[in-house]
């Protein structure tokens, strides 16, 4: 999807210049006290940089992902003004919300060969008064569709025709891995304020998703302005993805420098426990195959019967429940190797850490994990097809 790819690839640097604003201006700050740290040179250019950003996200031509950005980077922005200000009075941090409304300000000018028009357009649109609820929601993330966390595949495929989860399935997987979520996991052990940042704003994220299924967006629907404009709070999904590598990287860093042997070891015992039970649910589906399929069968004759549009034979259908089957089964073959291999990896840092060879080994499980998955989306084909 070229529209998301071109609106999110600027979030991870928005990201960075908000955080190099704020540590410049802790280095002018001791240097030239609050008040002229707040408007130094070297900040304002920072402060242009955050504009121009925004604005070639908007060119990119997705208005929802321009809102969600600007909305979860306001998050950051109040959360770095506390961070870096413990003790701000009203008058300090009006001044830091006028930084940010003369971001916006000068993002609209520079975005405005594009604004204006859409804007101009919007006044005929059937949005103008706002989507109904129902609208809005679609695309919401069904909670029990975060199974590919684990499995990414775990609904089928796109690409072999085995798909069966909800409509447009790949907006909603957010798999980045099983080494990088137990790193994750390993990231609460050494709290710091970045991390909890981060932590709320996945859950924010992820729970914001699930749309029609909590109540959470049902009160940004029905109390901030321009939310009720778009439908498929799914795409949320991205900054759930974006917080959770940002607590990978802290969670790697502390795996490497500061787990204690102890843990290790707590860790590696929760690890092959978690491993025993995945492989004897994988000996269970190879077992029970027959079965599985039976009530894939089912599941598929009760879409069938619901179907408001023309579908093909139920036969042409049927033929795909091996397909979908073999996604689970090979799922979970994928996920039993992982969990054995990051077991490996924890045994060999409790007992005599060797940094290289142990990084070298993180990178292959990972190169191993996401390369296993994204296979199914390269695909070759002959020129005179694509062409």
């Amino acid at each position: 999807h070229h529209e998301r790819e071109t609106s999110v690839m600027a979030v991870p640097h928005l990201f960075l210049l908000v955080e190099s604003y704020f540590r410049k201006q802790s280095k002018s700050k001791d240097l030239h006290g609050f008040e002229n740290s707040l408007f130094s040179n070297r900040q304002n250019f920072y402060l242009v940089l955050i504009s121009l950003v925004l604005a070639l996200q908007f060119l990119g031509d997705h208005p929802q992902y321009v809102l969600y950005t600007i909305f979860v980077l306001f998050i950051y922005y109040i959360f770095r003004v506390f961070s870096s200000e413990p003790r701000i009075n009203f008058r300090n941090l009006l001044k830091y919300l006028s930084i940010f409304a003369i971001i916006l300000l000068l993002f609209i000018l520079l975005a405005s060969v594009q604004f204006l028009p859409l804007f101009e357009k919007f006044k005929f649109s059937s949005r103008q008064h706002g989507l109904g609820y129902e609208v809005a929601t679609i695309g919401s993330a069904p909670p029990y569709h975060f199974i590919t966390m684990l499995i990414p595949n775990f609904f089928g495929s796109y690409h072999n025709g085995s798909y069966w989860g909800v409509f447009a399935g790949w907006k909603i997987i957010s798999y980045i891995g099983i080494l990088p979520l137990i790193f994750v996991a390993l990231s609460f052990l050494n709290r710091n304020k970045f991390i909890v940042f981060f932590a709320f704003l996945a859950a924010f994220s992820l729970i914001f998703a699930m749309g029609k299924y909590t109540p959470l967006f049902f009160l940004f629907y029905n109390i901030v302005p321009t939310f009720n404009l778009f439908r498929n709070p799914v795409r949320m999904v991205f900054f759930f993805n974006f917080a959770m590598i940002i607590l990978v990287g802290f969670g790697a860093n502390f795996f490497m420098s500061k787990l204690k042997p102890i843990r290790f070891k707590q860790i590696l015992l929760v690890i092959l426990v978690v491993s025993i039970a995945s492989i004897a649910i994988t000996a269970l589906i190879y077992l029970f195959a027959s079965n599985i399929m039976g009530i894939g069968e089912k599941i598929l004759v009760n879409k069938i019967s619901k179907a408001s549009i023309q579908l093909n034979s139920s036969e042409f259908y049927k033929e795909r429940l091996k397909l979908a089957y073999d996604e689970i089964a090979c799922g979970f073959l994928i996920l039993d190797a992982i969990l054995l291999l990051t077991a490996l990896l924890f045994y060999l840092q409790s007992r005599k850490p060797m940094p290289k060879l142990v990084k070298s080994l993180i990178f292959l499980i990972i190169f191993l994990d996401l390369g296993l998955y994204s296979m199914s989306f390269i695909q070759v084909k002959d020129p005179s097809i694509v062409f």
